[in-house]
């Protein structure tokens, strides 16, 4: 779904202010992915708490011999208060839709931006649960952490928004 300037739902911050509004949303599998337009008093930061980045896209595919170190700064219930700052590990990245990893993450840390262990931008934090895909020699993608990643997101949301769209990057930390 796509909304033009002034029509979108309004997207609200953690304490229930207004931010913005959606200008795009998508929720079909594999894509789980939404751009917020922010209102023009609010700062945007690329920068990721902890972790710095994203300085790039990682759109690599390794597989099974290539275990990846993802990272996040969540909100999750029970662990968001205790460690926001969290990793986990993906046992291969075979799919270009999705992630799937091992680690502590729970409801609440949807939507977090996930990025690989050298700052790129890997996608976005949307389930939590058991997911199987494959375990061949492609690599195994299977993992109790979802991710939605970001280049096949982010090329649906400009065809839908018929927007160009640029990643803003940050210095590691």
């Amino acid at each position: 779904m796509t909304w033009a300037p002034g029509t979108g739902p309004v997207a609200r911050d953690a304490d229930g202010n207004p931010i913005g509004e959606f200008a795009y949303a998508i929720l079909q599998d594999p894509k789980d992915f939404s751009l917020i337009r922010l209102d023009p008093q609010v700062q945007a930061s690329a920068g990721m708490c902890h972790f710095g980045g994203p300085t790039a896209v990682n759109d690599d595919h390794p597989g099974l011999t290539e275990p990846v170190v993802l990272n996040w700064f969540g909100n999750g219930v029970g662990v968001g208060a205790l460690l926001p700052a969290r990793s986990a590990v993906a046992a291969g990245m075979p799919n270009p839709d999705h992630v799937f990893a091992q680690g502590a993450a729970a409801p609440g840390d949807s939507g977090s931006g996930v990025i690989s262990s050298d700052g790129r931008a890997v996608g976005v934090l949307v389930t939590v649960g058991v997911h199987t895909a494959s375990i061949g020699s492609g690599g195994l993608d299977a993992g109790m952490i979802g991710i939605t990643r970001l280049t096949p997101a982010s090329r649906a949301c400009q065809a839908g928004s018929r927007r160009g769209l640029v990643l803003q990057i940050a210095p590691t930390q």
